[in-house]
């Protein structure tokens, strides 16, 4: 087993050595120490042979520790080694949004839910290990909820002797249990939308076949709050832009090489932070989506957990699954839809998707065109505007939520024939897409529809203000550059151009080459060859891919050789975490030596996306997946074949229960810093009746996640 040279803890692989070197913070700051030993003058001459370290690759220069450098809290799902950019932050020279402006400004000091909810508390007298009599209760209820357990093994165990008898816990069954984990505050609370869809096949009494589908979503404002207002999250917050530059012309001062880091340093928040009025704060909203199986016992379940965060997170956070800067917004159902005919099937769950993802969305639209007033984790109150900024999801999902076809690019208007040409054709236009999409469904047929192989949809996107939905689609670096554009092209393109001879004989000469490769411990080694491999993942693409040039070296001619050797060198700089404006460069070294490739690689216009994505967003990663994990995947077990739905929202709202009431247990015993895994949504405490500025909620919601009619009406929507 493994065990780090730091702190002697052993973990059991070691990938998880490196995840923990990577994030423990007693292993930083000791690796720390000792780069500084390293950069010290010495007074002795260094060995000639220099002695092995286990330490990590340092950034060269006197970096000093920061909270927000993403290279330091990255999470992966594998870990893969990915480069990063070594530059030392001291030397970035920063051009701060005009003050004149008031960008992000704070209008009045508030408590956070979470304080709020922690004076309730002290108020009615409650313990800080409410509604347990003890801490040592309230550890074994945690370990019950964290465990997983089903309802009859929690039972099971809770009629052990040993458990009656040494702990003795205040509840006795699984039901009493989970009254006192109803008893703990939550995040937002569950809603479910009754949608009525009406198809076009007839039933026996001569009627429209009816089916009726469960909307479960939560509101996204709530949401938002709860991220702003989350105390974990206040050293790691930004609320205006800012421009990061490289160099500073000695001569004129002029400011060049501009850097590409968090959010906040693109030039999507700076330009619509242009569009608002003056001390307006901009909510970057990250919506993310991966349709998944909900229940393991019935195949046919599935449905789109849908998840939002907010830029103004550090991406160093956002990218930990733990840190719950990630919220479970909802549930989009996959209806069978068997009251339409197949023809017609596919269009309706096209539109489905959108209007429950606008019925999830709801309030947005406002909230961006006017504002509305958040209490930060800072303890000021903020102008607000939500706005979507980035949408992460797979390319047959982000081709549905553009209403394009499946054989074209959701970002610019390259035909599908063209695919693969290094004409640079122009981005799609949001205003273009609504206006062909409109004169489509007012039957004028117009000629661009089928040029921009669009969808005959109403988009949910349509009405949400300063968005441009071509431009908020993040590319996609497993599906569209691992395995679209180089497993599925570069990679058998090269074998293909191998020295002549019957494909068998190519596959074994590749084989053969990655048999004799040597070992390496930050390498894969594929031993039985890589023809042998039916089902890739994201972990065996990117081993293929940092050992692919050297399995093809002197097999193939050599600008063969070059357009790999420059397509990987794209690669890797799509996996900086941070970009500059000379990173481009590197695009166009690849685009100008295409023409040599015979096929047409289906997804290389989305090389150009990665550069200009990177500059408005930075925020090019897989995410989308990640919270399925700890949330999702593990509610699915408890889901049947009967009722798939309901039973899902109960996992999250407990596990949000716990870690909210977590923290607040330890911000009770003056302990003010917390780790974020410890910390996520706690409902928004009611707002002081005599602030007119903020009237208080009265919505109420049920316990079993339905809300009242006259709080949430069923949307009801008949489909034609």
């Amino acid at each position: 087993m493994p065990k780090c040279a730091f702190c002697n803890a052993r973990v059991a692989t070691n990938k998880g050595l490196t995840s923990h070197q990577s994030q423990n913070r007693a292993c930083l700051e000791i690796q720390a120490r000792r780069q500084e030993q390293r950069q010290a003058p010495a007074h002795i001459p260094a060995p000639s042979v220099p002695s092995p370290s286990f330490d990590h690759p340092v950034l060269e220069g006197p970096r000093s520790p920061s909270p927000r450098s993403p290279t330091v809290e990255e999470v992966d799902d594998d870990t893969t080694n990915d480069p990063i950019s070594t530059y030392d932050p001291q030397y970035l020279h920063r051009q701060s949004y005009p003050a004149e402006r008031k960008a992000g400004e704070r209008q009045w000091r508030d408590k956070t839910p979470f304080e709020e909810w922690r004076d309730q508390r002290e108020a009615k007298g409650e313990d800080a290990c409410s509604p347990f009599p003890s801490l040592d209760d309230w550890d074994v209820a945690r370990w019950l909820v964290r465990s997983g357990l089903s309802q009859g093994s929690i039972d099971e165990f809770l009629h052990l002797k040993n458990v009656q008898g040494k702990l003795d816990p205040p509840f006795a069954t699984s039901r009493a249990f989970f009254k006192h984990i109803d008893a703990l505050p939550t995040g937002p609370q569950w809603m479910c939308t009754p949608m009525t869809v009406t198809g076009d096949e007839m039933d026996g009494n001569g009627e429209r076949k009816v089916e009726v589908v469960e909307l479960w979503h939560r509101n996204p404002l709530q949401c938002i709050a709860e991220l702003l207002g989350n105390p974990a999250f206040k050293e790691d917050q930004t609320f205006k832009p800012m421009r990061l530059f490289r160099t500073r012309d000695t001569l004129t001062g002029e400011l060049k090489n501009q850097e590409y880091d968090e959010m906040w340093t693109g030039t999507w928040w700076w330009d619509t932070q242009d569009l608002l009025e003056d001390g307006a704060t901009i909510i970057p909203i990250i919506l993310s989506s991966d349709k998944t199986q909900l229940s393991s016992f019935a195949g046919d379940k599935q449905a789109w957990p849908v998840y939002i965060s907010i830029g103004n997170i550090s991406k160093s956070i956002r990218r930990q699954p733990n840190s719950r800067a990630t919220v479970l917004l909802g549930y989009i159902p996959v209806p069978k839809l068997d009251c339409y005919s197949k023809t017609a099937r596919k269009v309706a769950a096209y539109q489905i998707f959108h209007d429950c993802m606008r019925r999830m969305l709801e309030g947005l639209a406002e909230a961006g065109k006017d504002g509305v007033d958040i209490a930060c984790a800072d303890g000021w109150v903020r102008w607000c505007f939500p706005l979507l900024a980035a949408y992460i999801a797979d390319y047959p999902e982000q081709c549905l939520v553009v209403c394009c076809q499946e054989n074209s690019c959701p970002r610019c208007s390259c035909p599908p024939k063209e695919r693969g040409s290094t004409t640079e054709f122009p981005m799609r236009r949001q205003e273009e897409t609504l206006r062909v999409l409109g004169e489509q469904a007012a039957g004028q047929k117009p000629k661009k529809f089928s040029e921009l192989h669009l969808r005959p949809v109403d988009p949910f996107w349509a009405d949400l203000p300063h968005c441009d939905i071509h431009s908020c689609i993040t590319p996609d670096l497993l599906h569209q550059l691992h395995k679209g554009v180089f497993a599925d092209h570069i990679s058998n393109w090269a074998m293909e151009s191998m020295e002549e001879g019957t494909d068998e004989g190519r596959k074994k000469e590749v084989d053969a080459r990655y048999k004799a490769m040597p070992r390496h411990p930050t390498l894969r080694h594929f031993t039985n060859g890589i023809s042998v491999i039916k089902q890739w993942t994201g972990s065996e693409y990117r081993g293929l891919a940092k050992t692919f040039l050297g399995a093809i070296h002197n097999a193939v001619d050599e600008r063969v050789t070059s357009v790999v050797r420059h397509f990987l060198d794209f690669m890797g700089y799509a996996h900086f975490q941070q970009e500059t404006e000379c990173c481009g460069t590197t695009t166009g070294s690849f685009r100008w030596r295409t023409p040599l490739v015979s096929k047409n690689p289906g997804r290389q216009p989305q090389t150009e996306a990665f550069a200009r994505f990177g500059r408005d967003l930075q925020e090019a990663e897989e995410t989308a997946v990640r919270p399925h994990q700890p949330r999702v995947l593990r509610t699915r077990v408890s889901c049947t074949q009967t009722q798939p739905l309901p039973s899902s929202p109960r996992k999250p709202q407990e596990r949000e229960g716990w870690v909210g009431a977590t923290y607040t247990l330890n911000i009770s015993q003056n302990k003010q810093e917390m780790s974020p895994a410890l910390t996520s949504l706690v409902p928004n405490a009611a707002n002081s009746a005599d602030d007119l500025h903020h009237p208080p909620q009265t919505s109420e919601t049920r316990q079993d996640g339905y809300m009242p009619s006259e709080a949430s009406p069923c949307v009801g929507k008949t489909y034609p």
